[in-house]
């Protein structure tokens, strides 16, 4: 996917880029130098386990409050749940009172849309505690920009909106003045785009 961007999206002309990819899990891919980053062993980027909250949940890896666990797909459906769970009002309570497993991301991010006051508080947590998690790697790679990928991208400004309060907070002004923020312009096309860029890669490195 970050090579899609590279080759047909935001980050064809963008040196160093970061590509936040956020659907049920968080995953990200670096450009750096005009380059895909993959590090010593290919693989750079397990962004997703950045210990966040001590006190936190069980995160899938056996650690305990990772990035992934506050700053997801999985994580915004779990918030909710609980939210629901309080009778807090919502759009959402009817269909989590007939099934729970009913409750998705997208469907999250469809009420939002629709100015669901919790759905909207649920989308917005999950960018704060994203942009938390992006701070660490504005303040040690400077990149020009972020681009955000996947089911979440969908929420569009709710979920950029946040991020960028986020880095405000948790990073030195100089290193954000002029970060840009964007949804991916790929949509759901980046998947095939990704694996075509796949491709391309080999064949310019044999």
């Amino acid at each position: 996917r970050t090579l899609a961007e590279m080759r047909f999206g935001a980050a064809r002309e963008v040196q160093n880029a970061l590509v936040v990819q956020i659907d049920w899990g968080l995953g990200l891919g670096m450009v750096l130098n005009g380059k895909l980053f993959k590090g010593n062993s290919g693989f750079a980027g397990e962004f997703s386990h950045i210990p966040i909250d001590e006190q936190g949940i069980l995160c899938k890896c056996g650690k305990i409050g990772c990035l992934e666990t506050l700053a997801s797909g999985m994580a915004l459906v779990r918030m909710t749940q609980i939210a629901l769970e309080q009778n807090v009002h919502s759009k959402l309570a009817s269909a989590f009172r007939q099934n729970e497993d009913e409750i998705t991301p997208g469907l999250v991010i469809t009420v939002a849309l629709e100015g669901d006051h919790l759905a909207i508080e649920m989308v917005n947590q999950v960018g704060r505690m994203l942009g938390k998690g992006l701070s660490y790697l504005v303040q040690t790679l400077n990149p020009k920009m972020i681009i955000i990928s996947g089911t979440l991208a969908q929420a569009d400004q709710l979920i950029i909106l946040p991020i960028r309060q986020a880095l405000q907070k948790h990073c030195l002004p100089k290193l954000i003045e002029e970060i840009e923020i964007l949804i991916s312009p790929l949509g759901e096309d980046v998947g095939t785009m990704g694996s075509a860029s796949v491709v391309i890669e080999q064949i310019i490195e044999n």
